[in-house]
């Protein structure tokens, strides 16, 4: 690829993650193929206009549309075992377009199972590895839940990817304004 371009006398420019995530924000949207790595879940959150010092929970309203989830992806270890953050099993298929959830804490959930409509979309950032195996945190697209039920572990849901791309813009607070009726 480096010798196609050079044969093609392209220029060959090295962005760092910096100079990758404001071009992020200058463009206005996120998008799965941006390749940015980002610190937690409290950059991003300042990021979509929510401002923050310090966030310790990986799931926050943006606003009535959309929530913030930043999940830990699990990963199954060669003896079998799985590494997991607090009893959170998160999987993702092979193609990024399905997320499966399972809280194997025993938690019931007030939610009928089945298709699911959770009332909000997910604007979902995971904790995955890179090429390199290190960690790393990406936007994978936007979510939307299609089936939640209960199996032996505990509450199991599944999320479809709806868009591979979101404006910043339309995560930030939407004002609730008074109206007043004028005679």
């Amino acid at each position: 690829m480096i010798a196609e371009k050079e044969a093609r006398g392209e220029k060959l420019i090295w962005k760092d993650n910096d100079e990758l995530k404001a071009e992020v924000i200058a463009r206005g949207s996120f998008r799965i193929d941006d390749q940015v790595d980002y610190k937690n879940i409290t950059e991003i959150y300042n990021i979509t206009g929510h401002p923050a010092k310090r966030l310790s929970t990986c799931f926050i309203r943006l606003n009535t549309k959309y929530k913030l989830w930043v999940p830990h992806l699990t990963i199954t270890m060669d003896d079998g075992s799985m590494n997991t953050v607090d009893n959170w099993v998160n999987t993702l298929n092979a193609d990024r377009t399905e997320i499966t959830e399972v809280d194997r804490n025993g938690n019931r959930y007030d939610v009928p199972e089945g298709p699911s409509n959770e009332g909000f979309r997910r604007i979902v950032f995971m904790h995955l590895k890179d090429k390199f195996g290190l960690p790393c945190i990406r936007f994978i697209g936007v979510f939307e839940a299609f089936d939640t039920r209960y199996v032996n572990d505990g509450c199991l849901r599944r999320y479809r990817r709806i868009a591979t791309e979101i404006d910043i813009a339309d995560l930030k607070k939407i004002l609730r304004r008074k109206i007043w009726n004028q005679k």
